[in-house]
């Protein structure tokens, strides 16, 4: 499933609503919260760092399979330089990554066809013993 949303930070709750709404009844309901926390740090990262796509757009992926989910945004940037960014705990952002880093089993960016790059993240369904 892909969605186009604005090249905008008021994204954020939306696509987390498009998700939510698309994954609900499909994938366990931790998953979905997390789901929605990591999705919401990469737009977040898109619209900070990025550049839009033509049309002044993002787009929000996500792909349930067997094992877990798979998400992406993608964007017209170059995607994020050198990993996880080294912050203090004084700094007042700079740790998305580290969410997305410690919610999904792997994540990274690979760059698109034509322009922009996109950011994935795959979070595993777990099974409780």
């Amino acid at each position: 499933m892909f969605d186009d949303v604005p090249y905008a930070v008021s994204s954020v709750p939306l696509a987390r609503r498009l998700l939510v709404r698309g994954l609900s009844g499909q994938v366990p309901a931790p998953v979905v919260e997390d789901a929605a926390l990591v999705v919401s740090e990469l737009i977040a990262n898109a619209v900070r760092h990025g550049a839009p796509l033509p049309g002044n757009s993002l787009r929000v992926g996500w792909d349930v399979r067997q094992d877990g989910l798979r998400l992406t945004v993608a964007d017209g940037g170059c995607g994020p330089q050198g990993g996880i960014p080294d912050v203090s705990l004084e700094s007042e952002g700079g740790r998305g990554l580290f969410l997305v880093d410690a919610l999904a089993a792997s994540w990274g960016v690979q760059p698109l066809e034509s322009v922009g790059s996109q950011v994935w993240a795959e979070l595993p369904f777990l099974v409780s013993a």
